[in-house]
């Protein structure tokens, strides 16, 4: 990655905690830096920072090695300016003598080992949404009875989310700290797209939100229909509206089944959390900010777009859905 004018030494270091290498680089204009190395069999949010806390104590410029990072780790790293490199082209590192700087990014990566615990499934589901809703701290067995988990999987998914630094634990392993967003996203990598059946309403998806506005039925709207009520970004598409039977609920609204000019898309909920803390917004039922983002955010085109203007509106806003 360096110009062929510049020089290097690479040394192996032994008996030295926290350093596996050093590299000498000497520039053409005679400046040189010695840079220490810290190669990680895998490397996460978690373990990045306390390698790199090490490496900052010595006073000299690090660099963090590992096989392959992924792409949430890479940006966890690149936010905080900590120099990194992996054996697939991965790399961000800066220094100021010798000026340095490279960002190289590459698809080419092979797949991730899977992993031994995920985030989908209602369980997981339920766990996240109250993480991301409700305000810290609390303890395992709090977060098991209260969502009625067992503490053995509640402990597993948390050390999961440790793990990737997107939430600090305290004493007892009580969550003190969650960000938000990265949960979200992170969710986001496992959550399932619902499972929705496609219907047109022939009258138009206004005539179908007029008729949710009166409506006893158990429903509640999600998607960029529900977005909308949040955080006005774009036009309405396609309405998502979880229900408890599909098949009876088109039938009371007189919805015909449509791929091609569909405009309202039924769905199951994956569980009941889906239609927890809700609000009445414009007159409609619609879900609680975090499960529309989640919805939003395993979709495309203006569906992504819609889910990062929701996210703004819920970092403004925090105080209006979260407690």
């Amino acid at each position: 990655m360096l110009p062929r004018s510049w020089n290097t030494v690479l040394r192996d270091v032994a008996g030295r905690p926290g350093v596996d290498a050093t590299l000498k680089l000497s520039a053409p204009d005679g400046t040189s830096s010695t840079v220490l190395i810290e190669f990680k069999t895998e490397l996460s949010p978690a373990t990045a920072e306390s390698a790199w806390r090490a490496l900052r104590t010595t006073g000299s410029p690090g660099l963090l090695i590992a096989p392959r990072i992924s792409d949430r780790t890479q940006k966890f790293l690149r936010d905080r300016e900590i120099g990194y490199l992996d054996l697939t082209g991965n790399a961000f590192w800066r220094l100021d003598s010798p000026a340095l700087f490279i960002s190289l990014s590459t698809d080419d990566a092979p797949a991730q080992p899977p992993r031994g615990r995920r985030l989908g499934g209602k369980k997981a589901g339920r766990l996240i949404r109250y993480l991301c809703e409700m305000k810290p701290p609390f303890g395992v067995g709090e977060l098991a009875t209260t969502l009625a988990i067992d503490a053995g999987n509640v402990s597993r998914y948390l050390a999961l989310l440790s793990k990737d630094g997107l939430i600090e634990r305290g004493a007892r392993g009580a969550v003190i700290s969650v960000d938000w967003e990265g949960v979200l996203r992170r969710w986001s990598d496992d959550y399932r797209h619902p499972t929705a059946r496609r219907y047109q309403d022939p009258r138009g998806q206004d005539h179908f939100l007029r008729k949710l506005r009166v409506t006893t039925d158990h429903y509640v709207l999600s998607g960029v229909a529900a977005a909308m009520r949040y955080a006005p970004y774009t036009v309405d598409a396609m309405a998502l509206c979880y229900c408890d039977d599909v098949v009876a609920f088109a039938a009371r609204f007189g919805l015909q089944r449509s791929e091609g000019g569909a405009n309202v898309s039924l769905a199951l909920p994956f569980d009941e959390v889906v239609y927890a803390r809700t609000q009445i917004r414009d007159g409609l039922l619609v879900a609680a900010p975090a499960q529309v983002a989640i919805d939003l955010l395993v979709g495309r085109g203006r569906e992504l777009s819609q889910a990062e203007e929701l996210i703004r509106w819920m970092k403004v806003r925090e105080r209006d859905w979260r407690s």
